[in-house]
């Protein structure tokens, strides 16, 4: 019986690791010659990093006949394309998608396979989680098509999941205008809070008296009441900065 993986393993490629804070690949034996003649090869210390060099040494077959591999080339060809939240948020997706859809054919997924891993999901991650799942595995059989490894997305048009029939109720009820004055009122030190106000003059017109978008602050400090929007702006055009944080 085959050792089970750990947490942190869990959804990796087959013969991934995570040990001593980087990825690493245990070479099969009698192929130690195409990794420097080592038996554990150390890929990187992120994720697309290592999806990258594993793509550079490891020629992609032809040949995908189970989801699991198909999520192996997703991951090597299109999810180092994405920004990095993204990839956290498709490597956590496929980490739940492999052990479940991992030995079927792609062509043998069905839109009742979707609906019973979303309730699974559903029941212990949550609507979000769950939804995002099935939006990454329904990617993945539309680069399957792409890629011509089946012909058509048994997924794409057959499948809907609204949040009012998992009792999940979306909001029955429009901000007013008295709400947004008595949240403009709030005088604090927090940063938080000075951030908001502008923002909430911005994007509502009953705080503001017009609606206007944000390219347009500039010339709304120069026109209107609205305090100097100079640290918003520093929060928007670094590509580092957090709400706690100035650049």
């Amino acid at each position: 019986m085959p050792k089970k993986r750990r947490q942190e393993n869990r959804g990796l490629p087959k013969r991934w690791r995570f040990k001593c804070g980087a990825y690493r690949y245990l070479v099969p034996p009698g192929q130690e010659s195409q990794w420097d003649n080592k038996k554990e090869f150390t890929l990187g210390k992120t994720l697309p990093e290592a999806y990258k060099v594993w793509s550079e040494r490891l020629e992609v077959a032809d040949e995908i006949t189970t989801v699991s591999k198909l999520l192996d080339r997703y991951l090597l060809e299109h999810v180092p394309t994405k920004s990095f939240k993204a990839q956290q948020s498709d490597d956590l997706a496929i980490r739940r998608l492999r052990p479940v859809f991992g030995a079927m054919h792609p062509a043998d997924i069905e839109p009742t396979h979707a609906y019973k891993y979303f309730n699974l999901v559903f029941k212990n991650h949550g609507f979000t989680s769950a939804k995002h799942d099935i939006g990454t595995l329904r990617h993945v059989l539309t680069k399957a098509v792409q890629w011509g490894i089946i012909t058509n997305n048994p997924l794409r048009g057959q499948i809907q999941f609204r949040k009012a029939d998992y009792g999940q109720h979306q909001r029955d009820r429009l901000v007013e205008d008295w709400e947004i004055t008595e949240a403009l009122s709030i005088k604090s030190h927090y940063r938080g809070v000075k951030v908001a106000n502008p923002y909430i003059r911005i994007n509502y017109p009953a705080a503001s008296g017009r609606g206007i978008r944000r390219a347009l602050a500039g010339y709304l400090h120069a026109t209107s009441d609205i305090p100097s929007l100079d640290f918003l702006h520093t929060f928007q055009s670094c590509p580092h900065s957090h709400a706690y944080q100035r650049c």
